[in-house]
């Protein structure tokens, strides 16, 4: 609840895509920020966290399980940050460039397995260009199967996972666990 002396914050977290970095999301980061006031006593305040763990060509080819891990420990510590900075996070919203978008679904997921969302109001969550149903393409073509070959090969984790080939004998592919009712986010 806000008081009089509480600085409050609604948190807007920003998560670049496949290779990308923090600059791909500057533009976003200082439209809001320009837009929307900082915490102030009293009143809810706006703080953007432009994620920086999954940055690099690199970062990217480890798969949803350990981006989404290093973008959760990154969002809790940037909450508590704010916390021993005196401001405490009362909302929380999302916005994920592409890959980002897959990302910010993990970390969602993370977030309600482990309760944050009974203290933290999850308030939005935006996804532009994500493909959430993978980016599998059709078999038969020759240039399909380059293309699925080269994907699988170039990119790591992340490029089986979006082909959705990464499916064992008792686990379908992630993406398809994410959307699983009742699933937790964790492939272990």
């Amino acid at each position: 609840p806000i008081t009089p002396s509480t600085m409050s914050a609604h948190l807007l977290v920003l998560q670049h895509g496949l290779h990308g970095a923090t600059s791909d999301m500057d533009f976003i980061e200082n439209q809001f920020k320009s837009r929307f006031p900082p915490p102030a006593p009293g009143q809810l305040g706006l703080v953007v966290h432009n994620c920086a763990s999954n940055t690099g060509i690199k970062n990217t080819h480890d798969g949803l399980e350990v981006m989404g891990g290093r973008t959760y420990a990154e969002v809790t510590q940037a909450i508590q940050t704010f916390r021993e900075q005196g401001t405490q996070v009362e909302r929380i919203s999302f916005i994920g460039h592409s890959l980002g978008g897959l990302i910010c679904r993990y970390v969602i997921g993370l977030m309600h397995q482990a309760g944050l969302f009974d203290s933290i109001m999850p308030h939005t969550f935006i996804s532009v260009s994500t493909p959430h149903c993978g980016s599998r393409r059709k078999t038969g073509h020759l240039w399909n199967t380059v293309v699925t070959t080269f994907t699988g090969f170039a990119f790591g984790l992340t490029g089986t996972e979006l082909l959705l080939e990464d499916e064992t004998q008792d686990k379908p592919p992630m993406i398809v666990r994410m959307a699983q009712k009742g699933t937790q986010p964790s492939s272990s």
